[in-house]
């Protein structure tokens, strides 16, 4: 059974996907972090806690919704029905929603199982940063397997 764990970033309660992170338990397998585009612009709000704490720390240029449900795709392609771990309920309604297409034929179907373990003391390296708390969450989620 492989595990993978997920961080992600939005924009403030119930906002917009920023960013996530997929860091397998094993180390030999590349990790998967993307960074999506936002709205610009006047009619766009940012929820300031996010953009004084998050949007520093991204680390990656941003690509576009659809390029980035592609990448996501082909990243657990590789994955024969991983189990999902988060510590944190939206990381698991963003992966999810991340199988929905603009109508039905677009949407994707993927075969895995979610595990949610709230972990309240990890040590991310980088703090908002979806990668180094999902590799963080792994390392801390390991530490009381």
């Amino acid at each position: 059974m492989t595990r993978i764990f997920v961080d992600c970033e939005f924009n403030g309660f119930g906002g917009d996907l920023i960013s996530m992170a997929l860091v397998p338990e094993d180390d030999a397998i590349e990790p998967f972090y993307e960074v999506i585009n936002l709205p610009e612009g006047n009619r766009y709000v940012w929820d300031r806690w996010v953009w004084d704490n998050v949007v520093p720390v991204l680390g990656k240029k941003a690509i576009s919704h659809d390029d980035f449900r592609r990448a996501f795709i082909e990243y657990l392609g590789q994955f024969d029905n991983p189990t999902i771990c988060a510590d944190w309920y939206t990381d698991l309604v963003h992966f999810m929603s991340c199988f929905a297409g603009k109508d039905h034929t677009e949407s994707f179907a993927y075969a895995c199982k979610t595990e949610l373990r709230l972990i309240e003391n990890y040590h991310s390296v980088t703090p908002h940063n979806a990668l180094s708390d999902a590799r963080a969450i792994r390392d801390a989620w390991e530490a009381f397997a």
